[in-house]
């Protein structure tokens, strides 16, 4: 087999309709079509968290990707085995970022910021705060 080609895609407004932007009617066929070749490694990137990525995989035809780089860059998930696995290493790589602080200290840090407003629990993981 020759060499991968890696194809790394956001989602919103990239491979599926999010906005007033018409989608043009023959992307997602030509796109999965593309990404049905043994070559392609497809990763989606984007800030949703991974259960909303698989609802849009389903609810847009879209083809199933090799991995998933979610909630702003804060997990990757690789495809293996039928089901999703989190990459343990790139979360002990961010995990030194936190400095063993967490949401509780991060909060603490920016309370003097009056119109910050803690988005909803679903937006939050281990190494993400979301405002």
């Amino acid at each position: 087999m020759s060499a991968r080609l890696l194809l790394c895609t956001d989602m919103d407004r990239t491979v599926i309709p999010n906005g007033m932007q018409a989608e043009h009617p023959d992307a997602r066929r030509r796109f999965r079509k593309f990404c049905q070749s043994e070559q392609v490694c497809l990763v989606y990137v984007t800030g949703r968290h991974r259960q909303l990525v698989e609802k849009a995989i389903r609810t847009y035809s879209l083809p199933s990707p090799d991995y998933i780089i979610s909630d702003v860059g804060t997990k990757i998930f690789q495809f293996k085995d039928k089901h999703w696995q989190e990459v343990q290493s790139w979360c002990d790589e961010i995990a030194k970022d936190w400095n063993g602080r967490s949401h509780s200290d991060l909060k603490a840090l920016l309370s003097d910021i009056k119109d910050l407003q803690l988005q909803e629990f679903s937006k939050q993981n281990t190494h993400k705060l979301s405002f």
